[in-house]
């Protein structure tokens, strides 16, 4: 997978950060997740404990940044382990890299990307079209869970959200993509798409285009014991080189 194909040229620099942030304050203000997170009375967080987030390449970039700017270096370390583990789990159901299960909460809250801003107010048409497509691609998956939204949660004046909204937004931020310099043909989830989960999104930037590849034929063919011999050893030696990376990232 060649990330040259991501990108096109731009000439002019893009501030990607405040766009972003544009889109994300035009979105209506939600409550009833951080409370019923906190309370542990009727949630147990199990949205980021059982749902993946996705989340396009500029939005990665955004959350990227706040981690470079806030996070030590051992922190970081850690979050790419994370990365690893997660991408080579067998399980469908995977919890997002960025959730505290400790303090149960979210470590980049207020950066995180349109499609946990929309959980639990999508239009119930439209999340309920795409959660049975879902349940279609994954019903001979072991395990695998495709929930409903949380009922948890609602727009802090319950604004209706609609369609068109979604669409809106969505439409803005596929625009942000395209002026950051990735080709409008590759935003999506198909293989070789920036429409990815945030382990993808983190060892697509700190492994070579190679090494991803082999990283994906691993995947599927070695053992739990070579997975996790492979994960020590590269984050032994990633102890060496990850400062330069970690520098490096925000100018990809």
């Amino acid at each position: 997978m060649s990330k040259k194909k991501f990108r096109k040229k731009n000439k002019n620099k893009v501030d990607i950060h405040s766009l972003l942030k544009g889109v994300y304050l035009s979105i209506p203000e939600t409550t009833g997740c951080l409370d019923n997170i906190l309370t542990g009375k009727k949630c147990g967080a199990w949205c980021c404990t059982l749902n993946n987030p996705q989340l396009l390449k500029c939005e990665f970039l955004n959350v990227w940044s706040h981690v470079k700017s806030n996070w030590t270096y051992a922190e970081i370390v850690s979050l790419v382990e994370r990365a690893l583990k997660t991408y080579f789990s067998d399980f469908f159901n995977k919890r997002c890299i960025f959730f505290d299960t400790a303090k149960k909460t979210c470590m980049i809250h207020n950066h995180r990307p349109l499609s946990c801003r929309l959980y639990g107010i999508t239009p119930e048409e439209e999340y309920k079209s795409k959660a049975e497509k879902l349940r279609k691609l994954t019903e001979n998956r072991l395990m695998a869970r495709v929930t409903d939204q949380c009922p948890l949660v609602s727009t802090v004046n319950n604004e209706e959200i609609t369609t068109p909204m979604t669409d809106s937004w969505w439409g803005k931020l596929c625009d942000i993509e395209v002026q950051s310099g990735v080709e409008r043909s590759s935003i999506t989830d198909d293989v070789g798409g920036t429409y990815r989960t945030y382990h993808d999104h983190i060892l697509i930037h700190f492994f070579s285009n190679d090494m991803f590849e082999k990283l994906s034929a691993f995947k599927f063919y070695a053992t739990p014991e070579e997975k996790s011999s492979f994960i020590e050893s590269h984050i032994k030696r990633m102890n060496g080189s990850i400062k330069d990376k970690v520098g490096e990232l925000g100018q990809k």
